[in-house]
């Protein structure tokens, strides 16, 4: 599913990435060679687009701390995943994360950047255990699911409604 973020989307989703940002800054927030700007203004961009689709809106605080979901969508608790790569693997968790320690019930996987962005599908937290592999990304082992194990976002749409 394709969908073209909106002006106002774009505005508030720099608004809330600079505000996060600054937090980060404090924490020393480090991620390579990254633009964590960029990088933190497309996630919460993807969040934004994903949460519309379910005509909710994500949880837009500025505290610093995760909560392990981005939106609540009708007692389901969905996170949400961006990259820039079309081809990008949906990245759950580190591995001293259990998948019952997860908090979100649905992951999602956005991809693009902040003129088209593709849903790619998503994985609930049931079937994270079975379709997921621990791969090391440069920085440890990470539990992913590849976007041909994800399911389409239509199967979560008709879930929560």
């Amino acid at each position: 599913m394709i969908v073209v973020p909106t002006a106002a989307q774009r505005q508030v989703a720099r608004e809330i990435a600079l505000m996060r940002r600054h937090g980060k800054e404090k924490r020393k927030f480090v991620r390579g060679d990254m633009d964590v700007g960029k990088t933190d203004f497309l996630g919460v961009l993807a969040e934004i687009v994903a949460a519309g689709l379910f005509g909710v809106t994500p949880n837009m605080d500025y505290k610093f701390i995760d909560d392990g979901f981005d939106f609540n969508v009708n007692a389901v608790k969905v996170e949400v995943r961006h990259s820039l790569l079309n081809n990008a693997r949906l990245i759950i968790a580190k591995t001293w994360q259990l998948p019952s320690e997860l908090k979100a019930d649905a992951y999602m996987l956005v991809t693009g950047d902040q003129t088209k962005m593709k849903i790619a599908g998503y994985v609930p937290r049931a079937k994270v255990s079975t379709v997921g592999k621990l791969i090391n990304l440069g920085y440890g082992q990470t539990l992913c699911v590849a976007q041909e194990d994800l399911s389409p976002v239509e199967e979560l749409l008709n879930v929560v409604s």
